[in-house]
């Protein structure tokens, strides 16, 4: 089973860059690496095979707490689908470029990495954030093709196992049970 949408980001935003990019370097045991955009000093680094990566940012507000990304396929759809649900639209939708100079050597990087792969191009994607109904702030992203493979997404995603759909499908027959007074509770 494939999800419409999958995690790609995790972000924290911080009051202090440095400090931030030092501690999540050592609870993690790697080490951030600079953004490729100029407009505000960012690191970020990958976090698990799956294609997550986490950044941190400058926080822009004081209520700015860590944000989940999830990449979907049409930006613009998911965020209408998103306001007839009953969530809001905060920010965006906004393209996420890179400058020229960062464009220039990620795709360097990445003719020698992934060869054969779609072109480069100066931007990630297109991305938003919202708040779903019950408060929480998602970001959404549409991601650019040559950006797939690094996020685990699109043709690289991977497809929930039989055996994850199968679980969760028991634990949600047993959990609608129990509120149904038809199970014991522990």
């Amino acid at each position: 089973m494939k999800l419409r949408a999958n995690i790609v980001m995790v972000n924290f935003p911080s009051d202090d860059i440095g400090k931030s990019r030092d501690f999540f370097s050592r609870l993690l045991g790697i080490e951030l690496t600079p953004a490729l955009w100029e407009q505000d000093e960012s690191y970020h680094a990958p976090i698990s095979s799956d294609g997550i990566d986490l950044d941190i940012n400058p926080r822009h507000h004081p209520q700015e707490t860590p944000t989940v990304y999830f990449a979907v396929d049409d930006l613009d759809s998911t965020l209408k689908e998103v306001q007839s649900n009953g969530g809001k639209v905060l920010w965006g939708p906004e393209d996420l470029p890179m400058s020229q100079q960062a464009a220039k050597e990620y795709k360097q990087i990445y003719d020698e990495e992934y060869r054969g792969g779609p072109p480069p191009t100066n931007s990630l994607g297109r991305g938003s954030i919202i708040l779903e109904p019950g408060g929480t702030q998602v970001g959404l992203v549409q991601l650019e093709e040559h950006v797939h493979e690094h996020f685990s997404y699109g043709r690289h995603q991977k497809d929930l196992t039989d055996k994850q759909v199968r679980v969760n499908q028991k634990v949600m027959q047993r959990a609608k049970n129990l509120r149904l007074g038809k199970g014991k509770q522990p």
